[in-house]
């Protein structure tokens, strides 16, 4: 798994993430609520959802869509999905 920074940057090993996870913490510790909430207004999403990526010589597009009228939650299917495996 890949992860990456608040500025799209990827995070490959579990010390970088969590000195990445410990500088944005204090960060958001000395705005105040007004500044953390544009910040995480933001920042939500580090990427569009609609993105393209090229796998030898092809192009992916790949889109996410949400059923606003789902019985579960994201969160609820994720854990669905991963009590499966």
């Amino acid at each position: 798994m890949i992860y990456i920074d608040e500025n799209g940057n990827p995070i490959q090993e579990t010390d970088e993430l969590q000195e990445v996870i410990d500088n944005i913490t204090d960060k958001l510790a000395q705005m105040t609520k007004e500044e953390r909430l544009a910040w995480f207004e933001q920042s939500i999403y580090p990427e569009p959802l609609k993105f393209t990526n090229e796998i030898d010589g092809t192009v992916y597009i790949v889109r996410a869509f949400f059923d606003e009228t789902a019985s579960e939650s994201f969160e609820e299917k994720l854990r669905r999905i991963m009590i499966k495996r």
